[in-house]
Protein backbone atom coordinates (compact mmCIF):
# COMPACT_ATOMS: atom_id res chain seq x y z
CA UNK A 1 0.00 0.00 0.00
CA UNK A 2 1.32 3.25 -1.29
CA UNK A 3 0.50 6.79 0.41
CA UNK A 4 -0.45 9.48 -1.73
CA UNK A 5 -0.87 6.39 -4.47
CA UNK A 6 -3.78 3.75 -3.20
CA UNK A 7 -3.71 5.57 -0.05
CA UNK A 8 -4.28 9.33 -1.00
CA UNK A 9 -5.81 11.06 1.64
CA UNK A 10 -4.98 11.19 5.72
CA UNK A 11 -8.42 10.98 7.63
CA UNK A 12 -8.83 12.45 10.80
CA UNK A 13 -12.14 9.93 11.20
CA UNK A 14 -12.32 7.80 12.32
CA UNK A 15 -8.54 15.63 7.51
CA UNK A 16 -7.31 17.37 8.64
CA UNK A 17 -12.56 16.44 41.11
CA UNK A 18 -13.98 14.56 43.06
CA UNK A 19 -10.88 15.74 45.35
CA UNK A 20 -7.12 15.81 44.71
CA UNK A 21 -6.13 12.79 45.77
CA UNK A 22 -8.53 11.32 43.94
CA UNK A 23 -7.05 12.98 41.09
CA UNK A 24 -3.89 11.60 41.65
CA UNK A 25 -4.87 8.28 41.76
CA UNK A 26 -6.43 8.56 38.55
CA UNK A 27 -3.91 10.05 36.84
CA UNK A 28 -1.66 7.09 37.91
CA UNK A 29 -3.65 4.60 36.69
CA UNK A 30 -4.25 6.24 33.32
CA UNK A 31 -0.97 6.42 32.89
CA UNK A 32 0.26 3.62 33.88
CA UNK A 33 -2.24 2.12 31.10
CA UNK A 34 -0.55 4.49 28.30
CA UNK A 35 2.50 2.64 29.51
CA UNK A 36 1.81 -0.51 29.67
CA UNK A 37 -1.25 -0.67 26.46
CA UNK A 38 1.13 1.98 24.51
CA UNK A 39 4.00 0.15 23.88
CA UNK A 40 1.64 -2.12 20.97
CA UNK A 41 1.84 1.72 18.98
CA UNK A 42 4.24 0.79 16.31
CA UNK A 43 1.44 0.20 14.25
CA UNK A 44 1.96 0.93 10.33
CA UNK A 45 -1.01 2.36 8.38
CA UNK A 46 -1.54 2.56 4.77
CA UNK A 47 -18.15 29.72 30.99
CA UNK A 48 -15.94 29.95 33.56
CA UNK A 49 -12.13 30.58 34.10
CA UNK A 50 -10.64 27.46 35.49
CA UNK A 51 -10.06 25.69 32.06
CA UNK A 52 -12.38 23.33 32.87
CA UNK A 53 -15.01 23.36 30.14
CA UNK A 54 -14.79 26.73 29.37
CA UNK A 55 -13.74 26.71 25.90
CA UNK A 56 -10.09 27.18 25.91
CA UNK A 57 -6.85 25.85 26.41
CA UNK A 58 -5.42 28.94 28.81
CA UNK A 59 -5.52 26.54 31.76
CA UNK A 60 -5.09 23.22 31.15
CA UNK A 61 -4.29 21.11 33.59
CA UNK A 62 -1.50 18.50 33.26
CA UNK A 63 -2.17 14.91 34.89
CA UNK A 64 -1.12 14.19 38.44
CA UNK A 65 1.40 11.16 39.11
CA UNK A 66 2.80 10.31 41.59
CA UNK A 67 4.33 6.88 43.42
CA UNK A 68 3.43 2.76 42.07
CA UNK A 69 -0.26 2.78 40.35
CA UNK A 70 -3.13 0.99 42.21
CA UNK A 71 -6.48 -0.27 42.49
CA UNK A 72 -9.41 0.54 39.80
CA UNK A 73 -9.36 2.48 36.70
CA UNK A 74 -11.96 2.74 33.54
CA UNK A 75 -11.33 3.23 29.88
CA UNK A 76 -14.09 3.54 27.06
CA UNK A 77 -12.75 2.71 23.62
CA UNK A 78 -14.30 1.65 20.28
CA UNK A 79 -15.97 -2.37 19.79
CA UNK A 80 -13.74 -5.36 18.80
CA UNK A 81 -10.18 -3.07 19.15
CA UNK A 82 -8.49 -5.27 21.03
CA UNK A 83 -7.93 -9.02 21.59
CA UNK A 84 -9.21 -11.14 24.27
CA UNK A 85 -6.46 -11.66 26.67
CA UNK A 86 -4.75 -8.11 27.37
CA UNK A 87 -6.93 -6.28 30.00
CA UNK A 88 -6.56 -9.50 31.94
CA UNK A 89 -3.08 -9.43 30.96
CA UNK A 90 -2.69 -6.39 32.06
CA UNK A 91 -4.12 -6.22 35.21
CA UNK A 92 -2.64 -9.34 36.53
CA UNK A 93 1.14 -7.74 35.28
CA UNK A 94 0.08 -4.60 37.01
CA UNK A 95 -2.23 -5.64 40.02
CA UNK A 96 -4.46 -3.36 38.75
CA UNK A 97 -8.11 -3.61 37.73
CA UNK A 98 -9.26 -2.43 34.93
CA UNK A 99 -13.25 -1.74 33.16
CA UNK A 100 -13.00 -1.97 29.63
CA UNK A 101 -16.48 -0.54 28.36
CA UNK A 102 -16.93 -0.46 24.84
CA UNK A 103 -19.17 2.19 24.00
CA UNK A 104 -17.37 4.53 21.63
CA UNK A 105 -19.53 3.69 18.84
CA UNK A 106 -19.25 7.06 16.70
CA UNK A 107 -17.51 10.04 17.42
CA UNK A 108 -20.06 12.73 17.47
CA UNK A 109 -22.91 10.41 19.22
CA UNK A 110 -19.93 9.40 22.20
CA UNK A 111 -19.21 13.23 22.32
CA UNK A 112 -23.28 14.02 23.42
CA UNK A 113 -23.54 11.60 25.61
CA UNK A 114 -19.80 13.05 27.56
CA UNK A 115 -19.90 16.61 26.86
CA UNK A 116 -22.71 17.59 29.69
CA UNK A 117 -20.20 15.86 31.99
CA UNK A 118 -17.06 17.35 30.87
CA UNK A 119 -18.45 20.71 30.67
CA UNK A 120 -18.76 20.37 34.53
CA UNK A 121 -15.15 19.15 34.64
CA UNK A 122 -16.29 15.72 35.48
CA UNK A 123 -15.06 12.50 33.70
CA UNK A 124 -18.69 10.37 34.15
CA UNK A 125 -16.16 7.75 35.99
CA UNK A 126 -13.84 7.09 32.79
CA UNK A 127 -10.25 7.61 33.56
CA UNK A 128 -9.27 7.25 29.59
CA UNK A 129 -11.32 7.03 26.36
CA UNK A 130 -10.13 6.62 23.06
CA UNK A 131 -11.05 9.16 20.05
CA UNK A 132 -10.76 9.51 16.60
CA UNK A 133 -8.13 12.62 15.75
CA UNK A 134 -10.54 14.95 15.11
CA UNK A 135 -12.65 14.62 17.77
CA UNK A 136 -9.74 14.73 20.60
CA UNK A 137 -8.83 17.71 19.21
CA UNK A 138 -12.14 19.15 19.49
CA UNK A 139 -12.69 18.57 23.03
CA UNK A 140 -8.76 19.63 23.76
CA UNK A 141 -9.82 23.33 22.56
CA UNK A 142 -12.86 23.06 24.42
CA UNK A 143 -10.60 22.15 27.84
CA UNK A 144 -11.99 19.12 28.17
CA UNK A 145 -9.20 16.79 28.24
CA UNK A 146 -5.89 16.83 30.22
CA UNK A 147 -2.15 17.30 29.03
CA UNK A 148 0.31 13.80 29.83
CA UNK A 149 3.31 14.22 31.84
CA UNK A 150 5.20 12.60 29.80
CA UNK A 151 7.81 11.96 32.03
CA UNK A 152 5.74 9.27 32.89
CA UNK A 153 5.10 7.91 29.87
CA UNK A 154 8.92 6.90 27.85
CA UNK A 155 7.42 4.06 26.21
CA UNK A 156 5.32 6.30 24.51
CA UNK A 157 7.99 7.84 22.57
CA UNK A 158 10.56 4.80 22.06
CA UNK A 159 7.57 3.35 20.49
CA UNK A 160 5.72 5.27 18.46
CA UNK A 161 6.50 5.36 14.48
CA UNK A 162 7.90 8.66 12.96
CA UNK A 163 4.55 8.72 10.90
CA UNK A 164 2.25 9.01 14.05
CA UNK A 165 4.92 11.65 16.36
CA UNK A 166 3.95 15.17 15.25
CA UNK A 167 0.54 14.65 13.75
CA UNK A 168 -1.38 18.34 12.84
CA UNK A 169 -4.23 18.19 15.30
CA UNK A 170 -1.25 17.80 18.60
CA UNK A 171 1.81 18.20 16.99
CA UNK A 172 3.83 17.13 20.29
CA UNK A 173 1.90 14.70 21.35
CA UNK A 174 0.93 16.99 24.57
CA UNK A 175 -2.37 15.19 24.89
CA UNK A 176 -2.96 12.22 22.76
CA UNK A 177 -1.55 8.65 22.21
CA UNK A 178 -2.59 6.43 19.38
CA UNK A 179 -4.08 3.80 20.36
CA UNK A 180 -4.35 2.14 17.02
CA UNK A 181 -4.33 3.30 13.19
CA UNK A 182 -6.20 1.49 10.08
CA UNK A 183 -7.59 1.94 7.21
CA UNK A 184 -11.36 2.73 6.26
CA UNK A 185 -12.33 0.35 2.94
CA UNK A 186 -15.35 -2.03 2.53
CA UNK A 187 -16.39 -5.24 5.14
CA UNK A 188 -18.21 -7.37 2.80
CA UNK A 189 -19.83 -10.56 3.63
CA UNK A 190 -17.91 -12.77 0.69
CA UNK A 191 -20.61 -15.73 0.98
CA UNK A 192 -23.41 -12.61 0.28
CA UNK A 193 -21.51 -10.35 -1.67
CA UNK A 194 -18.21 -11.98 -3.16
CA UNK A 195 -18.16 -9.72 -6.11
CA UNK A 196 -17.78 -6.22 -3.64
CA UNK A 197 -14.53 -4.71 -4.53
CA UNK A 198 -14.96 -1.39 -5.27
CA UNK A 199 -16.67 1.67 -3.42
CA UNK A 200 -18.73 1.85 -6.54
CA UNK A 201 -20.04 -1.07 -6.13
CA UNK A 202 -22.03 -0.26 -3.15
CA UNK A 203 -24.43 1.36 -5.14
CA UNK A 204 -25.01 -1.89 -7.40
CA UNK A 205 -28.88 -2.31 -7.69
CA UNK A 206 -28.23 -5.71 -7.00
CA UNK A 207 -27.26 -4.91 -3.18
CA UNK A 208 -30.38 -2.56 -2.79
CA UNK A 209 -30.90 -2.28 0.84
CA UNK A 210 -28.48 -4.36 2.23
CA UNK A 211 -25.47 -1.69 2.21
CA UNK A 212 -24.27 0.33 5.35
CA UNK A 213 -22.32 3.57 4.78
CA UNK A 214 -20.81 5.00 8.02
CA UNK A 215 -21.64 8.37 10.02
CA UNK A 216 -18.16 9.28 9.72
CA UNK A 217 -18.06 11.56 6.52
CA UNK A 218 -14.84 12.20 6.99
CA UNK A 219 -14.31 8.98 5.73
CA UNK A 220 -17.64 8.43 3.23
CA UNK A 221 -17.60 11.46 1.49
CA UNK A 222 -13.98 11.10 0.53
CA UNK A 223 -14.41 7.58 -0.36
CA UNK A 224 -17.72 8.43 -2.32
CA UNK A 225 -15.69 10.67 -4.39
CA UNK A 226 -12.34 8.00 -4.99
CA UNK A 227 -15.57 5.93 -7.09
CA UNK A 228 -16.68 8.98 -8.81
CA UNK A 229 -12.48 9.56 -10.16
CA UNK A 230 -11.94 12.83 -7.84
CA UNK A 231 -8.34 13.33 -7.17
CA UNK A 232 -8.41 13.71 -2.95
CA UNK A 233 -5.24 16.03 -3.24
CA UNK A 234 -7.07 18.40 -5.91
CA UNK A 235 -10.74 18.56 -4.21
CA UNK A 236 -13.33 21.23 -4.55
CA UNK A 237 -16.49 21.92 -3.07
CA UNK A 238 -18.29 20.96 -6.04
CA UNK A 239 -16.66 17.69 -5.65
CA UNK A 240 -17.54 17.72 -2.34
CA UNK A 241 -21.30 18.68 -2.79
CA UNK A 242 -20.94 15.91 -5.91
CA UNK A 243 -20.31 13.00 -3.79
CA UNK A 244 -23.33 14.11 -0.66
CA UNK A 245 -25.83 14.31 -3.53
CA UNK A 246 -24.95 10.55 -4.86
CA UNK A 247 -25.03 9.07 -1.04
CA UNK A 248 -28.60 10.74 -1.17
CA UNK A 249 -29.89 9.60 -3.91
CA UNK A 250 -28.50 6.22 -2.49
CA UNK A 251 -30.50 6.82 0.33
CA UNK A 252 -33.77 8.30 -0.64
CA UNK A 253 -33.89 5.07 -2.84
CA UNK A 254 -32.92 2.66 -0.29
CA UNK A 255 -29.95 1.20 -1.68
CA UNK A 256 -28.08 2.44 1.70
CA UNK A 257 -29.75 0.16 4.34
CA UNK A 258 -28.54 3.21 7.15
CA UNK A 259 -25.55 5.18 8.73
CA UNK A 260 -23.90 3.29 11.20
CA UNK A 261 -21.40 3.85 13.76
CA UNK A 262 -19.35 0.75 14.87
CA UNK A 263 -22.78 -1.29 15.05
CA UNK A 264 -22.34 -1.95 10.90
CA UNK A 265 -20.70 -5.45 12.52
CA UNK A 266 -24.44 -6.47 14.05
CA UNK A 267 -25.84 -6.05 10.55
CA UNK A 268 -23.18 -8.14 8.86
CA UNK A 269 -23.20 -10.82 11.24
CA UNK A 270 -27.07 -10.98 10.98
CA UNK A 271 -26.65 -10.50 7.10
CA UNK A 272 -29.03 -7.30 7.20
CA UNK A 273 -25.89 -5.88 5.30
CA UNK A 274 -23.88 -7.55 3.10
CA UNK A 275 -21.36 -4.91 2.39
CA UNK A 276 -20.23 -1.65 4.25
CA UNK A 277 -17.74 1.38 4.43
CA UNK A 278 -16.18 0.09 7.64
CA UNK A 279 -12.52 0.21 9.23
CA UNK A 280 -9.85 -2.37 9.49
CA UNK A 281 -9.66 -2.26 13.26
CA UNK A 282 -12.28 -4.62 14.08
CA UNK A 283 -11.77 -7.02 11.01
CA UNK A 284 -9.71 -9.12 12.65
CA UNK A 285 -12.27 -10.48 15.63
CA UNK A 286 -15.22 -9.95 13.41
CA UNK A 287 -13.43 -12.52 10.84
CA UNK A 288 -12.59 -14.82 13.63
CA UNK A 289 -15.84 -14.93 14.80
CA UNK A 290 -17.61 -15.21 10.97
CA UNK A 291 -15.00 -16.50 8.47
CA UNK A 292 -17.44 -15.09 5.91
CA UNK A 293 -16.89 -11.27 7.25
CA UNK A 294 -13.75 -9.77 5.24
CA UNK A 295 -12.25 -6.48 4.97
CA UNK A 296 -11.05 -5.39 1.66
CA UNK A 297 -9.22 -2.50 0.17
CA UNK A 298 -11.49 -1.09 -2.12
CA UNK A 299 -9.88 -0.44 -5.83
CA UNK A 300 -10.15 3.04 -5.74
CA UNK A 301 -7.98 3.49 -2.38
CA UNK A 302 -8.92 3.72 1.40
CA UNK A 303 -8.36 6.05 3.74
CA UNK A 304 -5.77 6.64 6.74
CA UNK A 305 -6.96 7.03 10.40
CA UNK A 306 -5.77 6.76 13.81
CA UNK A 307 -7.32 6.69 16.78
CA UNK A 308 -6.15 7.93 20.24
CA UNK A 309 -5.99 7.73 24.22
CA UNK A 310 -6.85 10.54 25.67
CA UNK A 311 -7.36 11.29 29.65
CA UNK A 312 -9.98 13.66 30.45
CA UNK A 313 -11.03 16.57 32.70
CA UNK A 314 -12.10 14.94 36.42
CA UNK A 315 -10.19 11.44 35.94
Amino acid sequence: MRQGDDLTMLSERRIDTTTHARHRRRGRLAIAAVVALGVSLGVAACGGGSGIGSGGTANVQTVQTSGKPSGSWTISNWPLYIDKNTVSDFDKATGLQTKYIEDVNDNQEFFGKVQPLLAKGQSGGRSMFVVTDWMAKKMYDLGYLQNLDKSAIPNVEKNLVPTLQHPSFDPNRDFSVPWQSGMTGITVRKDLAPDVHSICDLFNPKYKGKVDMLTELRDTVPLVMKCQGVDLNNVTEGDWMSAIAKIKAAADSGQIRRFTGNDYARDLTSGDAVAVIGWSGDAPQLSSDNPNIQWRMPTEGCMLWSDNMVIPVGA
